[in-house]
């Protein structure tokens, strides 16, 4: 029998323990045998890889696959490549997942983009809280209608005809530039599956010298998307990539407070990320002239 859901991990080895949180949750995830999860390592050492083993205990539906060089775009397609069902769904390592996940997703497999919800779990600090409410703020209102992971569920020909995650995309931005391809090419509607949930632990992004690393690279990708944009009004372009202040008023004080630290980290790397990727489009201009 075909797997009805395709379900795509790309993980790295620090984060080995969340991925063996996450296969054991989708062992008792109800309906788990009509599906398949494909796990995609950039790397991963003998002792790593018999833990794995061990807690997938021969399911034959649970697939590993190991690819030095590859970049997590990269191995996300891979993972596209190598799935076997209609829809595919892209999910991160931190999280745990539902056991009724798929319930709402099999009804709905007509749907050409699907993202399910995802609650984030928090510690006490006020880091990983505040974090929580950010991304939360993210999903449910900022980017509700772009095809963000960790939990997205997707048509997997839909997918593969617009050119997969790799064509054109940084690591650190691939949620945005594939989502700005995508609407480029198509007319489609997102439908929110609010039933088919993951528990994001979010535990790595609770640490502040990683948390940072994290928004800058976001800053980063909006300088990217700017210059990738063919439109020939910089001041334009300025203004629509200048990235968000993630905050309502329904939010408390110190939440202003962390999300202005936010954006203030997120902005500095746009400002970088403008000047870093303006020199390399004039290097490529300067050697398509050579050529």
């Amino acid at each position: 029998m075909e797997p009805k859901l395709s379900i795509v991990v790309t993980s790295i080895e620090r984060d080995i323990n969340d991925l063996c949180n996450f296969i054991k949750s989708y062992l008792v995830m109800d309906y788990s045998k009509e599906t398949e999860l494909l796990i995609l390592f950039k790397s991963l050492n003998d002792n790593n890889k018999e833990l794995i083993d061990s807690i997938v205990n021969g399911h034959k539906n649970i697939k590993l696959f190991i690819m030095p060089g590859f970049s997590r775009c990269q191995r996300k397609d891979e993972g596209l490549r190598k799935s076997t069902a209609k829809m595919v769904a892209f999910v991160d390592s931190d999280c745990k997942i539902h056991p009724d996940y798929v319930k709402e997703i099999f009804k709905i497999s007509n749907q050409k983009v699907i993202r399910g919800k995802n609650i984030y779990v928090s510690d006490t600090t006020w880091l990983s809280k505040n974090n929580s409410i950010y991304r939360t703020l993210c999903d449910e209102l900022f980017f509700k209608d772009e095809t963000f992971t960790p939990n997205l569920i997707i048509d997997k020909n839909f997918l593969q005809n617009a050119g997969g995650w790799s064509h054109d995309n940084l690591d650190s931005q691939d949620d945005f530039i594939l989502s700005q391809r995508l609407k480029k090419q198509y007319d489609f509607e997102i439908y929110h599956a609010s039933n088919a949930i993951l528990y994001c632990q979010n535990q790595a992004d609770a640490k502040l010298k990683k948390i940072i690393k994290t928004w800058y690279g976001y800053g980063l990708g909006y300088g990217f998307r700017l210059w990738r944009d063919p439109e020939h009004n910089l001041l334009y372009k300025l203004k629509r990539y200048t990235p968000p202040i993630v905050y309502t008023r329904n939010e408390s004080l110190t939440y202003m407070l962390f999300s202005i630290f936010q954006w203030s980290v997120v902005f500095t790397g746009y400002i970088v990320g403008i000047l870093k990727h303006n020199k390399n489009k004039v290097r490529d201009m300067g050697h398509e002239c050579r050529d």
